[in-house]
């Protein structure tokens, strides 16, 4: 989609029929993840002049997100097996120390390289990594099935939360200094969320997907 509202497709010659993931790098390059590619899922990629490829990784199973970071690494969220797997701009692979992953969902990486990765597995909550390896938990209250996060350029997190637990779907933001709260979308509304799943934080807007009303917009 470009800035004006026009909309094009990107045709794939290996055909994308279950896309679950998609990113950029700086480049132009898109990558995208699907998870039904016989059995082994694949990253394929297409480039400004139109040249595609792809990516295999040995055992990709169920990738639901990428992100690239600022020195041009790829990290894969693979779900079903609890890792992050990072692929250097050299093609070499390797796995993030798993830790407290539990059906890991998005990533985010910044500028100083902390990861931090939501799992929507009860209890499981959102697990942060330093650039050292040293991970934590954020303590998010009476999250419910996490899915995409954001960072604004003030450090503050933005969390989907897709679960139709007492507080139903919703985001939540986070400060550094760890104050919580609701970013607010109306019920019984035309902007009510009803299965955020992908979120997106740019110029003072914060973009969510949800899988019934679509891209919605919010300033925050």
């Amino acid at each position: 989609m470009a800035p004006d509202g026009t909309v094009s497709e990107v045709p794939f010659k290996y055909g994308v029929s279950n896309p679950t993931a998609l990113a950029v790098n700086p480049e132009g390059t898109v990558y995208v993840a699907k998870t039904l590619d016989g059995p082994s899922p694949r990253i394929y990629t297409m480039s400004v002049n139109g040249t595609q490829s792809y990516i295999d990784v040995p055992e990709l199973h169920a990738p639901t997100d990428l992100r690239f970071d600022s020195v041009g690494n790829l990290y894969v969220v693979d779900s079903w097996n609890n890792r992050i797997v990072r692929i250097k701009p050299g093609g070499i692979q390797e796995t993030i120390p798993p830790g407290n992953l539990d059906r890991p969902y998005a990533v985010h990486v910044d500028a100083v390289g902390t990861i931090t990765v939501s799992n929507r597995a009860p209890g499981a909550g959102i697990t942060r990594y330093t650039a050292a390896g040293v991970q934590t938990t954020i303590p998010l209250t009476g999250l419910d099935e996490p899915t995409g996060l954001d960072y604004d350029m003030d450090g503050n997190l933005y969390v989907a939360q897709s679960g139709t637990g007492p507080l139903g779907p919703r985001v939540i933001k986070y400060t550094p200094d760890g104050v919580q709260s609701n970013v607010a979308f109306p019920l019984n509304s035309p902007d009510a969320l009803y299965k955020p799943m992908g979120i997106c934080v740019r110029d003072g807007f914060l973009y969510v997907a949800d899988q019934v009303y679509g891209i919605l917009k919010q300033a925050i």
